[in-house]
């Protein structure tokens, strides 16, 4: 829940109406990534990946850790995702609260 908040998603892939978790982290923070795939590595069908993207002219490298999909998403993808003009749009809102604890906002 907590990485929600911050640096995590859920999406879809093409060939799945289940959606996964994705939590994206710059090469900087390896040891947190670490720390994270190690919690959530039973949901994860493989390492976190190494990634590279151009922004603003820059280079920048950082680490994805997915888990698989699961039906059970769903419910975090509705309390998280409204649709706006078509697009999934993160929103934080008051019906998250109940779901919120001293772990999910540390981090």
């Amino acid at each position: 829940m907590g990485h929600l908040l911050r640096d995590g998603s859920i999406q879809f892939s093409k060939t799945s109406i289940t959606p996964y978790f994705i939590f994206t982290q710059t090469q900087k923070r390896f040891e947190y990534v670490w720390f994270v795939f190690q919690n959530l590595s039973h949901y994860c069908g493989r390492f976190p990946l190494l990634n590279v993207s151009k922004r603003k002219g820059n280079i920048h490298c950082f680490f994805n850790v997915a888990t698989r999909s699961y039906p059970t998403l769903l419910t975090y993808y509705q309390l998280f995702y409204k649709i706006r003009e078509g697009k999934a749009v993160k929103t934080i809102n008051y019906d998250l609260l109940p779901y919120l604890d001293d772990i999910a906002v540390a981090f």
